[in-house]
């Protein structure tokens, strides 16, 4: 072959050609790498998505999962915090004059400032009964707020005396502190109020 018959002029632009054909194969190989990168993205944020939709359900069920046992640990904790005094006991016995309420502890703990008003009208004593015989009395009276009753005492608190119309319309309310400091009011349908927390 000889190099004096070949044409200068168009063998640069041949060897441009050859250069341009190289680089546009590597630009469309290039091109087919990026538009599969960005069609594993797509995949990868697709099932980011769905990770995300699944999380979002999941903490959903959570949270109700979580109200629903805090209502119940609620519940639970009220129903401890009102066994004792749910185990309180009023009844009503009229007298001549006046009215007695029946007072009993049938808890197992103490309970404090136990006190018994007859409408507007505070207790005017009380004393303690026996247990099982209500009328047979065990020591002095006392003025109202008794101090302390314990676990299967049982007091009667007395009316002032009253007309009869004042005390049928003077229904006795009882208030007390459980062993925890809370107070409560109980009435004679057995309607128990917590009055206030510790």
């Amino acid at each position: 072959m000889n190099l004096a018959g070949i044409d200068w002029g168009d063998a640069p632009t041949w060897c441009g050609v050859v250069a341009a054909s190289v680089a546009g194969v590597f630009a469309v190989r290039s091109f087919g790498k990026l538009k599969e990168q960005v069609e594993d993205q797509r995949q990868a944020l697709a099932e980011q998505r769905a990770f995300i939709a699944d999380q979002r359900t999941l903490m959903t069920d959570q949270v109700a999962t979580m109200a629903a046992e805090r209502a119940e640990l609620s519940a639970v904790a009220d129903a401890r915090k009102s066994e004792q005094a749910r185990q309180m006991r009023l009844a009503v016995q009229p007298g001549s004059g006046t009215t007695i309420a029946d007072v009993m502890n049938n808890s197992g703990g103490p309970v404090r400032d136990v006190a018994v008003k007859f409408g507007a009208y505070h207790a005017n004593h009380a004393i303690e009964v026996h247990p099982a015989q209500p009328y047979q009395t065990r020591g002095q009276q006392r003025t109202s707020p008794v101090d302390l009753v314990g676990p299967g005492r049982r007091f009667h608190f007395v009316s002032s005396a009253l007309s009869e119309t004042t005390l049928a319309n003077s229904r006795p309310m009882l208030t007390f502190k459980d062993s925890a400091g809370v107070g409560w009011s109980l009435d004679e349908n057995g309607e128990l109020l917590c009055t206030d927390e510790v």
